[in-house]
């Protein structure tokens, strides 16, 4: 995912400050345990898009109410992990309001990779095999959607 991502603008991630080697893929950027949250937000904002990992975490609960709050939905890239079936109920489970909304989608095809938004929240689910190509073109298709960045 990150090879494919970073032919359109480098991937940044906030590190853990406890990990000796950084896990392989995006840069690291490590800051305090105190203001992860507002580098986070100072990122967001800097960046063309934002890509979040589905999963269950605690850090990843606040990223998702904070930035789903925002009004700019088209710089969000809700990335699924392989097989996205095994834990969407359980994630969707986590965010009822936003399932509510319309948001988050309840079911998702076997061969989902992400969801992308265009204005007012509306979300596509992006499909395909999970490799380089497929993954620069979700990030060229978030650039083409955004108002900011015209292809």
């Amino acid at each position: 995912m990150c090879t494919g991502l970073e032919a359109l603008a480098p991937v940044v991630a906030i590190g853990k400050p406890e990990e000796e080697l950084p896990a392989l893929g995006a840069s690291r950027k490590y800051v305090p345990d105190d203001s992860w949250k507002q580098e986070v937000l100072r990122l967001f904002e800097a960046s063309e898009f934002t890509v979040l990992l589905a999963d269950c975490s605690k850090g990843l609960n606040w990223e998702i109410q904070t930035l789903f709050d925002s009004d700019k939905p088209d710089k969000i890239v809700l990335l699924l992990p392989e097989n996205p079936q095994d834990i969407w109920a359980t994630f969707i489970a986590m965010y009822t309001g936003l399932v509510d909304k319309g948001v988050l989608p309840v079911n998702l095809p076997d061969d989902s990779l992400a969801i992308i938004y265009r204005d007012r929240w509306q979300p596509s689910i992006c499909v395909g095999e999970p490799n380089i190509g497929s993954y620069r073109k979700i990030g060229r298709l978030v650039r083409q959607i955004s108002s900011r960045y015209p292809v």
